[in-house]
């Protein structure tokens, strides 16, 4: 079930670098990151399924991992819905102002999801390098 869970993550990770990150600089080098991470944990999550009942510590990382998952799934939904490009359509010196009007309005939650990747980041190693 948390491998299923990871590649979907997976998934949702390499379409957010690709579009959305474009105008968050700053974090882009991190969801790479925890992306990567995510894909060497999600391969050893296929054969951790087949032994985890019977390793005690092999549980303990597979919950951790799915707990991160989790957490970073959530943020990446909050960033979404924030931060989806609804100025598109405007052109000229009005989709500027509006682009520049959201920008600023938006400072302390882009500052806020920003501290919450880097933060999963830093959970997202010490996982890597417990097991």
């Amino acid at each position: 079930m948390t491998e299923s869970e990871v590649a979907l993550l997976l998934t949702k990770l390499g379409s957010l670098i690709h579009e959305e990150l474009k105008s968050f600089s700053g974090v882009k080098g991190e969801i790479v990151f925890i992306r990567d991470e995510l894909q060497s944990m999600s391969a050893f999550l296929r054969v951790a399924d087949a032994i985890e009942d019977t390793d005690l510590e092999l549980q303990a990382w597979v919950e951790q991992v799915r707990d991160v998952a989790h957490n970073t799934n959530d943020v990446l939904d909050e960033f979404m819905l924030r931060f989806a490009d609804r100025h598109r359509h405007h052109h000229g010196f009005y989709g500027s102002v509006c682009k520049i009007y959201y920008q600023i309005k938006n400072m302390k939650a882009r500052h806020q999801i920003a501290s919450e990747i880097w933060e999963i980041k830093g959970r997202v190693d010490d996982i890597a390098q417990s097991h």
